[in-house]
């Protein structure tokens, strides 16, 4: 394990999860994904792994593991790293949040988009109009949900809930383009 390996700035690491527990005698352990479907967890795919260590002496520690092995468990993704041999060696990241570095996101397939290049799009609709900025993302189980912030010179809501389905979503460029009336 490398510590603040690859000089990474914390703002290039994607928040994925948080470590959640050991699991059995060889080092494996459980994350809990930040995303509500474990099954489409960036971490299913991911090869190199960070963990943000804010509990650290240092102002902040950044760690890296080189995943050998993950699958699904419960409604967590079970990770099998050589770096943890032993279940006390991880105690010390018990909790912390683990990130993958954007540049290490697998390429998306055509017409799917990870949430992280969605928020700060701007949304406007067919007539051209702005409706305002993406600010987060949220799933309600059956799909993924565009919470907008609405610009401030309009009379519109204090946040704007647009379905991320094809039903809504005309386009996603530079800008996201959405069958959505004022």
């Amino acid at each position: 394990m490398n510590s603040n390996s690859d000089n990474l700035e914390q703002n290039e690491l994607i928040p994925v999860g948080k470590i959640l527990s050991s699991y059995a005698l060889k080092g494996e352990f459980i994350i809990k994904p930040y995303h509500n479907n474990a099954e489409e967890s960036v971490l299913l795919k991911a090869k190199l792994l960070y963990i943000i260590n804010k509990r650290a002496k240092q102002p902040l520690e950044i760690s890296n593991i080189n995943i050998t092995k993950s699958k699904i468990y419960k409604n967590g993704i079970l990770i099998l790293s050589q770096e943890f041999r032993v279940p006390e060696a991880l105690k010390p990241y018990m909790g912390c949040e683990v990130a993958i570095a954007r540049e290490h996101f697998p390429k998306a397939e055509e017409d799917e988009f990870y949430w992280i290049d969605l928020i700060n799009k701007k949304v406007i609709n067919k007539q051209g109009q702005l409706l305002g900025v993406v600010n987060r993302m949220m799933d309600n189980g059956v799909q993924s949900i565009l919470c907008i912030h609405p610009q401030p010179d309009t009379k519109l809501a204090d946040e704007i809930l647009i379905p991320f389905t094809a039903s809504y979503i005309v386009k996603v460029e530079e800008y996201i383009t959405a069958d959505w009336e004022i």
